[in-house]
């Protein structure tokens, strides 16, 4: 189906006006996904989200789990559209683990004139992400879709890059659905029971033993986070949610 959309937009006849106009193709992939069931954020939490971005001024947008395209369209035009920041300065990097979907997205990418700005990156995101660090001394924004368990690990193997920062904000899709609870659970956290979860790791695997959380190895405890929930809906009208974190600080161990 995902095939079926492309062609769709490519052989549509007002395909004309869909160069360099990402809002026509979004308009567009909404009817074609909704007609065939095809998932995607939806306009109207794609909506809150753009709305962040643009008052968030980034220079740079990691979005993992990038499918065909959707988001990175409706993100990465407003990423376009901030004359704020100097183009040479905006970096927009979807990962996707599917080759086959990462292509869809790079043509959707490239009929909406956005390929000065986006780059796809083909690979599961624990590899992706960790190649990303010369490329990316900081992130500005980094939007959590695709695989929902991976997205904790996700978060802290940015944070281990020290490439988190005081303003960074952190975006995750769908966070109503069970699989969030991990994530939402370690946003939340203080710093004094993430350092804390931390030390009991140290003194466990010194130990030899294995009977500590996964939740709780890996990543920066040091990172203070301001985090809250933006209720929503998917296109299908069931309520849903994205959780929005800021990070506002960093606590040394020794204070």
């Amino acid at each position: 189906r995902e095939l079926e959309l492309l062609n769709h937009i490519f052989t549509h006849v007002n395909v004309a006006s869909f160069k360099n106009n990402p809002e026509a193709i979004i308009a567009e992939m909404d009817a074609f996904m909704a007609r065939n069931h095809l998932t995607n954020i939806g306009e109207v939490k794609g909506r809150l989200v753009k709305n962040l971005i643009t008052t968030h001024y980034p220079r740079a947008i990691i979005e993992v789990g990038a499918y065909i395209g959707y988001s990175t369209l409706h993100f990465a035009s407003a990423l376009k559209s901030n004359l704020l920041i100097p183009t040479a300065e905006k970096k927009y990097i979807a990962v996707e683990e599917s080759p086959l979907f990462a292509s869809i997205a790079l043509s959707l990418v490239n009929l909406a004139g956005l390929l000065d700005l986006v780059q796809v990156t083909v690979g599961r995101s624990p590899d992706s992400l960790r190649n990303l660090k010369s490329q990316v001394p900081r992130v500005d924004v980094l939007f959590l879709a695709g695989n929902k368990p991976l997205h904790t690990d996700d978060l802290k193997i940015v944070e281990e890059m020290g490439i988190i920062g005081v303003g960074s904000l952190v975006v995750a899709d769908n966070v109503m659905k069970a699989g969030y609870r991990r994530y939402v659970r370690y946003v939340r956290m203080g710093v004094g029971q993430k350092l804390l979860a931390a030390e009991k790791v140290r003194i466990a695997e010194e130990e030899g033993r294995a009977d500590v959380g996964e939740w709780e190895k890996g990543g920066d405890p040091s990172l203070v986070y301001e985090s809250g929930v933006l209720r929503s809906s998917i296109p299908t009208g069931i309520p849903d949610a994205i959780e929005v974190t800021m990070c506002i600080g960093r606590v040394d161990e020794d204070e």
